[in-house]
């Protein structure tokens, strides 16, 4: 089971750590067109003020901020997209931990109770050595409780047999 719950924290990790990775990637692209986007306001303000009677420049100055703004939007909407899927990351990742926690609880509490079957187990295995011992001094009181009788037999025989023989 703890194979399975390492496992399962590898894989949850790897997925973790490859949707964090593409956060980063989107925040960073985010983050450029943010740059050129301010960069392209700074040099369309420029541009006004230094062709300001070219209408020309201005056309063309216009069609770039609409892109630039349009790109904004787009990063905007990434971004905003971006910060739900981490919020939800945030979630799941909260949610594993707290999964985690149980597993370690309940793993805590099987180790426990393997601990005291595992003291349960040494004492019966003593009380088992214990009867064998007491088995095996039995069986030897047995032995010679049958020898004495055999001889005490031997011995009532032979005297019933002097007593017949001498009557």
């Amino acid at each position: 089971m703890s194979d399975r719950l390492q496992a399962l924290q590898g894989e949850l990790q790897s997925v973790l750590d490859e949707r964090m990775g593409e956060l980063r990637a989107a925040i960073e692209n985010a983050e450029s067109a943010t740059k050129a986007i301010v960069s392209a306001e700074l040099e369309i303000a420029r541009n006004q003020q230094t062709a300001a009677g070219l209408s020309e420049d201005t056309q063309r100055l216009t069609t770039e901020l609409g892109k630039a703004k349009k790109s904004a939007k787009t990063a905007k909407t990434a971004n905003t997209t971006l910060r739900k899927e981490r919020d939800e990351l945030a979630l799941i990742l909260q949610g594993v931990d707290e999964e985690g926690g149980d597993l370690r609880a309940e793993v805590s509490e099987l180790q426990s109770k393997v601990r005291d079957a595992e003291a349960a187990n040494a004492k019966l295995q003593a009380d088992q050595d214990s009867l064998r011992g007491k088995l095996k001094n039995l069986e030897e009181t047995g032995i010679k409780m049958r020898a004495l009788k055999a001889e005490l037999m031997s011995s009532i025989k032979q005297n019933m047999d002097e007593l017949s023989g001498g009557n």
